[in-house]
C-alpha cells in the first residue's frame, strides 16, 4: 500500500493540541497509520528510526515538507531526554 501523506497530515491537524501532552511517539505513530502504514511500536519517539526505515521511509537532507517525519535524538536540554519525532 502506498502511503497517504495527505491523510497523515490531516490526522495531525485534526488532533493537534495547543501544548504538549508528552505523547509524541503515540501521536506520530497514529498519524502515520492514518496514512496507511503500520509501524512497530516503540515507547520513545526517538527510537522510531529503524521502524520508519523498515516501512520504506528514508533520510533526506532537504528542507522538511508536509508528510516528512523528523526524528530528533535526546539532547542535554530536553527535559525528559526522550527525544521527539
Amino acid at each position: 500500500m502506498e502511503w497517504d501523506k495527505v491523510g497523515a497530515v490531516r490526522f495531525l491537524q485534526a488532533h493537534a493540541r495547543s501544548t504538549s501532552i508528552s505523547a509524541c511517539a503515540q501521536y506520530t505513530r497514529e498519524a502515520i497509520q492514518a496514512g496507511g502504514i503500520y509501524l512497530a511500536r516503540t515507547r520513545l519517539a526517538k527510537d522510531y528510526g529503524s521502524s520508519l526505515a523498515g516501512a520504506g521511509f528514508y533520510e533526506v537532507r532537504d528542507e522538511p515538507q508536509a508528510g516528512d517525519v523528523v526524528v530528533i535524538q535526546a539532547t542535554g536540554t530536553h527535559i525528559r531526554t526522550y527525544g521527539d519525532v
